[in-house]
């Protein structure tokens, strides 16, 4: 656990980039430092100064301690701004989202995690979704759309998609079916993802969806699966090798990759012009964890009418939407919302009419914040803005 960081976290050198980097495209690096009394456990640097501790064994983790460790949003804006790569494998020398995640599952195996979580892990283990739903959903979602559970495209809804927007995961498919002939679906055998207990530390409930998924996955005969949620892209695509120790049978892409490569083939049409200003918020686990920004800027500027207006903070700058993959949101709702206030004002203050994402955690987060402050602005995930410019 933490024990495989522990040459990384001594390469720290405290020089602060990580709490105070202050330039024309960088305004402050944590959301969460912005949004607390300021103190330097709150950031990158203190956070792995709080590992260097555990590892010296100077403390364990108290209730005090715990609380700070779970209110990292784990979104990696300050190992992008710090930006030192390890010379021997080309990767993040200091990677804090890592080293936070570590913490948080040896706080799981002392059986010291928040409640809330540890309830979160007990419903995905049993109904194997976070929102404690039937499968059910899932297997009906296949029914009217008359998907078969076997093919070489296979679209990979998630949890958000079905139980908590069904119209996303409609939409969405209505997008694949529309330029894919042989479009598949798990239907009620596509468990969670596991994003949300990857990054909460509860490894061993991860674990077991990630096996089936990919078994399901390999089952179905797919080359290639597709998901509109950038949680599931990036575990998927990103942890699960990881979990496995090998590489996938099978290409992951995002529906904005997916979308991005019809357009370059001239095989995606818009039928209806959409006559708006829209920002678009770059989601961190699309962003920053997996490389992803420039392919849902293409899809949004080929639709007909629309006119894209970037934030001051974006791409690889992009502050979070304060949802934390669901745990900050769960575990510190308040100081969440604060964070979310600060991106909602920045979108607002482009003039976009619309501020769009991919990311369905992230649209429901960032509205949130709109509807609750009564701001005239209109909140849509990048699924529903393709339909619609399709005229599906």
């Amino acid at each position: 656990m933490l024990e495989k960081y522990r040459y990384n976290v001594y390469r720290c050198t405290r020089c602060g980039v990580c709490r105070a980097k202050y330039n024309e495209n960088v305004h402050y690096v944590c959301p969460v430092l912005e949004n607390t009394a300021g103190f330097d456990h709150y950031c990158g640097r203190g956070r792995i100064a709080t590992a260097k501790g555990i590892l010296e064994e100077k403390f364990g983790y108290s209730d005090a301690l715990i609380d700070v460790i779970y209110a990292c949003l784990c979104c990696e804006n300050c190992r992008e701004q710090c930006g030192s790569v390890d010379p021997e494998t080309d990767k993040p020398l200091i990677d804090t989202a890592r080293i936070v995640r570590a913490m948080r599952e040896e706080i799981v195996e002392l059986g010291k995690a928040p409640n809330v979580m540890s309830e979160l892990a007990k419903v995905v283990a049993e109904t194997k979704n976070t929102f404690g739903g039937s499968l059910e959903k899932k297997k009906a979602l296949a029914q009217k759309f008359n998907l078969p559970d076997a093919g070489k495209v296979v679209f990979f809804s998630g949890c958000y998609s079905v139980f908590r927007n069904p119209k996303e995961a409609e939409d969405t498919i209505k997008i694949l079916k529309g330029v894919e002939d042989n479009l598949a679906y798990l239907g009620d055998s596509e468990w969670c993802c596991g994003v949300m207990q990857y990054w909460d530390g509860n490894t061993s409930v991860m674990r077991d969806m990630v096996y089936h998924n990919i078994e399901m996955i390999e089952k179905s005969g797919a080359d290639k699966i597709v998901t509109a949620c950038s949680g599931c892209y990036d575990t998927i695509k990103d942890i699960y090798p990881e979990i496995i120790e090998d590489k996938l049978p099978f290409r992951v892409l995002h529906l904005s990759e997916y979308l991005a490569d019809l357009i370059d083939q001239g095989r995606l049409k818009f039928k209806n012009k959409i006559n708006k200003t829209v920002t678009y918020h770059d989601p961190c686990h699309l962003g920053r964890h997996a490389g992803i920004y420039e392919q849902p800027r293409k899809v949004i500027e080929a639709i007909p009418g629309i006119k894209l207006v970037e934030m001051e903070r974006n791409r690889g700058s992009a502050f979070c939407c304060g949802s934390g993959i669901g745990s900050v949101r769960a575990t510190h709702p308040k100081m969440a919302l604060q964070i979310t206030h600060s991106r909602v004002d920045e979108a607002a203050a482009t003039g976009a009419e619309v501020v769009t994402s991919a990311c369905p955690m992230c649209v429901e987060q960032l509205e949130l914040s709109g509807k609750k402050r009564k701001m005239d602005l209109e909140f849509i995930n990048l699924p529903a803005l393709v339909a619609q410019a399709m005229g599906l």
